[in-house]
């Protein structure tokens, strides 16, 4: 009877110790995609961003904020008709724009200087944290300058993939390429 009772607590304790793994293989998961976004960009893996990135919510993420900063509106709260006008004129003109412009290739030209800068940790930081359940940030920025970090923002695709919907790149950091 003892060994019964023996290899019961052992199979429980042996469970616990499993879930506890898995658990923090999950929650380690955002960090690892992160890692491997990083690893992608410095080694200019075109086919491997395009699988952590998705793109065309990048894409339209960035078309709305575009139209935000050029008109400091959403387009609905604008009264004006001639307004109006010239807001859907620039947002014809801002989609194929924003269409070309947001691919692996300009990704890894604005953001591989500062992947090579973090090889010197004192020059760069990076933050990563959870934001919700399912959401996961990462801020990158020079550490010698206060302007807005270039912000991923990553969403979880079942229960251990990750993926980038949306960069929130600094102003400052577009206009010094």
């Amino acid at each position: 009877m003892d060994t019964r009772m023996f290899r019961k607590q052992l199979a429980q304790v042996a469970l616990f110790f499993g879930i506890l793994a898995g658990g923090g293989y999950i929650a380690a998961t955002p960090f690892i995609t992160a890692g491997q976004l990083a690893e992608a960009i410095e080694q200019e893996d075109y086919k491997a961003m395009k699988k952590m990135i998705d793109f065309p919510a990048v894409r339209e993420r960035f078309k709305k904020s575009s139209s935000k900063i050029l008109f400091n509106k959403n387009s609905h709260e604008i009264t004006n008709p001639f307004a109006r006008l010239g807001n859907s004129i620039a947002n014809l003109a801002i989609g194929p724009i924003v269409d070309q412009v947001i691919t692996p290739e300009s990704l890894i030209y604005i953001l591989a200087p500062l992947i090579a800068i973090g090889a010197n940790e004192d020059e760069i930081r990076v933050e990563m944290n959870y934001t919700g359940i399912n959401t996961f940030e990462v801020l990158i920025w020079k550490s010698n300058e206060a302007d807005d970090p270039i912000k991923f923002i990553m969403v979880r695709r079942g229960l251990t993939e990750w993926v980038v919907n949306n960069i929130d790149l600094s102003i400052s950091e577009l206009v010094s390429r």
